[in-house]
C-alpha cells in the first residue's frame, strides 16, 4: 500500500532536524579553521618542494607560499561557512513551517538489485497484487531495520513549500528480500527512477522491465 499526505513534524523528526542544525552550526565555526589547517599542510609539501627544485632563496619561497595558501584557505573556508550557515537556515525554516510531505509505504514483499558502481542502492517493493514501487539511492542501503515492512520518506517544507530535507521513518519490521538480481542483470536492463511504480509483480520483475538494446 502507497499513501501520499501532508502532515505536521513528529517530535522524533524535530529532533533530528534540530540535531542536524546544531551540527551545522559547529561546521560553521570550525570551518574557517579546518580549511586553513588543509591550506598550511599542502602549502608545506608545495613550499618543501619548491625549495628543493629552485635556486630561489627561502626568504621568498616561503612568504610566497604561505601568502598564498593563506588566501585559498580563508577563501574556501569563508565559503563553506555560508553554506553552513544557509543550510542551517533552511532546517529552521523547516521546524518553524512544521510541515512535511509524506509517501508512506507498507509492503511485505521487496526485491532487491545489486549495486552497479556506486550509483545506490536499488529496491522493488510489491505494494499492491499489480503494482511496484522502486526505491533507489544513495539513503537506502540496508541496514538492521531497512528493506522494511512499514516505511516512510518524509519532505520536510520550508514556508515556501520547497523541499529542505527527506528523512526516512520506519515504523515496521524488517524485511528480508524474497531475492537479490545479481549487478550484471540489473546492468541490462532499463531500471525506473526513485520512486516510479511500475505495473506488475516483482516475481518476474527482470522480464517486465526493457532491456537496453546492444
Amino acid at each position: 500500500m502507497i499513501q501520499h499526505f501532508e502532515r505536521e513534524l513528529t517530535a522524533t523528526e524535530r529532533a533530528l532536524l534540530e540535531s542536524r542544525a546544531a551540527a551545522l552550526d559547529t561546521g560553521h565555526r570550525r570551518g574557517p579553521w579546518q580549511s586553513l589547517a588543509v591550506a598550511f599542510a599542502v602549502g608545506a609539501v608545495l613550499c618543501a618542494a619548491t625549495l628543493a627544485a629552485s635556486d630561489a632563496p627561502a626568504a621568498v619561497i616561503v612568504p610566497f607560499w604561505a601568502a598564498v595558501m593563506t588566501m585559498i584557505g580563508l577563501w574556501v573556508g569563508l565559503e563553506s561557512r555560508r553554506g553552513f550557515r544557509r543550510q542551517a537556515g533552511y532546517l529552521r525554516d523547516g521546524l518553524r513551517s512544521n510541515k512535511a510531505r509524506v509517501l508512506r509505504v507498507q509492503s511485505a514483499q521487496v526485491v532487491e538489485f545489486e549495486e552497479v558502481e556506486d550509483e545506490g542502492a536499488c529496491y522493488a517493493f510489491q505494494v499492491t497484487g499489480d503494482q511496484m514501487l522502486f526505491v533507489c539511492g544513495q539513503a537506502y542501503y540496508a541496514d538492521e531495520t531497512f528493506p522494511n515492512d512499514d516505511f516512510s520518506i518524509v519532505e520536510v517544507l520550508a514556508s515556501n513549500d520547497v523541499v529542505v530535507e527527506e528523512l526516512m521513518m520506519k515504523a515496521g519490521a524488517r524485511i528480508e528480500p524474497e531475492r537479490r538480481i545479481p549487478a550484471g542483470v540489473k546492468a541490462r536492463l532499463e531500471i525506473p527512477q526513485h520512486l516510479d511504480v511500475v505495473r506488475g509483480d516483482i516475481s518476474n520483475l527482470e522480464a517486465l522491465l526493457p532491456a537496453f538494446s546492444e
